[in-house]
């Protein structure tokens, strides 16, 4: 992942050295342009790394929005870097369950080595994100239909992590276990022409640290993202 990052940012360098070359009338560019844009996105989330015993059950999906500040950093306006802030939702369905002992101990358990039927068992977390960019793109003040490639970094923090689960017999729900990680950063990447952007981000960090009680095994819980974007203006 790091190398690719790597690769990819010599690439942007290497166009932007490409179009310093040509000739631009700087008179028709509005000096004062930016691309601020508010953003709104839909993903397919993986769960990359976990334990042996661990699947997921049907589709996890999640949901996020926010705005950005685009500063540009030449002439053209078509470099710059973006700082924002974002809210994300996050469903998913797997076989692992998180709950509490008779002690009241958070605890995480692999479902299929319990001989029971689970009508539901999914957990889902709301995180603020800090996504920072670098933003290469065709667009002027006056034309908005360009092509874009945007990389950059996540800092997120959940603030809010809910586990349900549903078997013949009962229903439970926990919220924040003790082993949720709830600091975590990623990087991303955007490619896109007009309205439709495939967006892809990795989490470094796993979502959940500790170990399974019923198979002694650590979970690595780390998240890859695939889906579209838009962004506003």
């Amino acid at each position: 992942m790091h190398r690719t990052l790597t690769l990819f940012f010599f690439f942007l360098m290497f166009i932007n050295g490409y179009t310093q070359e040509k000739k631009f009338d700087l008179s028709s560019l509005d000096q004062a342009y930016r691309e601020d844009q508010f953003f709104l996105g839909a993903t397919l989330n993986f769960v990359t790394q976990t334990h042996s015993a661990f699947s997921q059950n049907a589709l996890s999906g999640g949901f996020q929005l926010g705005f950005v500040r685009d500063i540009p950093l030449n002439k053209q306006r078509n470099i710059g870097i973006s700082l924002g802030l974002g809210y994300n939702l996050n469903i998913y369905n797997t076989n692992l369950f998180v709950g509490q002992d008779q002690n009241g101990e958070s605890v995480m358990l692999a479902l299929d080595q319990l001989d029971r039927e689970v009508k539901r068992n999914r957990f889902t977390t709301q995180a603020l994100e800090v996504p920072i960019q670098f933003r290469w793109r065709t667009s002027t003040s006056e034309y908005q239909k360009f092509y874009r490639i945007y990389a950059g970094f996540n800092f997120a923090y959940t603030f809010n992590f809910k586990a349900n689960y549903r078997d013949t017999v009962q229903e439970l729900s926990t919220t924040n276990p003790s082993f949720l990680n709830q600091f975590r950063t990623g990087a991303h990447l955007v490619l896109g022409h007009g309205a439709i952007n495939f967006y892809v981000q990795y989490y470094f960090d796993s979502l959940l640290e500790g170990e399974i009680q019923n198979s002694s095994e650590v979970v690595n819980f780390e998240v890859l993202k695939f889906g579209l974007i838009f962004y506003i203006l």
